[in-house]
């Protein structure tokens, strides 16, 4: 359980970086299509034909969600917030039920899972705390708005 906890956070602070590096190098996910520059002719086979599905797609309340989320990087931002959230919640619930579990149990056996619990929610509370301040600190570094 430790490995895959471990492993799962250690994914998720790479696919961060990376999101963060590409953003720092201004690779845009989703171009703008410039109405004026299409022309009415056929386009040929060898042309790529953008779209910008944000103007295309709607939310539940009938906003479009490129009026929601101007750029990627807010809707990703949005998600990573609720994501730290979450995973706070969770430790705060792990925290709560192993230490309760570790009052309750009466073998060494249920102790030792309890503490292994604890420790493992722990483990994760430094990754997610470590996650954090790493974006805080590229945030300072590149001068981007991660928007934490």
């Amino acid at each position: 359980m430790k490995k895959k906890l471990t492993a799962f956070f250690l994914i998720l602070l790479f696919l961060i970086s990376h999101f963060l590096s590409l953003k720092a190098l201004n690779v845009n996910f989703l171009p703008q299509v410039n109405a004026q520059s299409q022309s009415p002719s056929p386009s040929p086979v060898d042309e790529e034909v953008e779209i910008d599905l944000g103007s295309y797609l709607k939310l539940s309340g009938g906003q479009k969600v490129s009026d929601v989320f101007q750029k990627p990087s807010d809707m990703l931002n949005l998600i990573i917030r609720v994501v730290f959230a979450v995973v706070g919640l969770l430790l705060f619930v792990l925290l709560i039920v192993s230490g309760l579990s570790m009052i309750a149990a009466g073998t060494t056996e249920s102790k030792d899972k309890a503490k292994g619990t604890m420790t493992s929610a722990l483990m994760g509370f430094i990754i997610i705390f470590a996650a954090y301040w790493i974006m805080q600190i590229i945030q300072v570094l590149t001068g981007t708005d991660i928007g934490f």
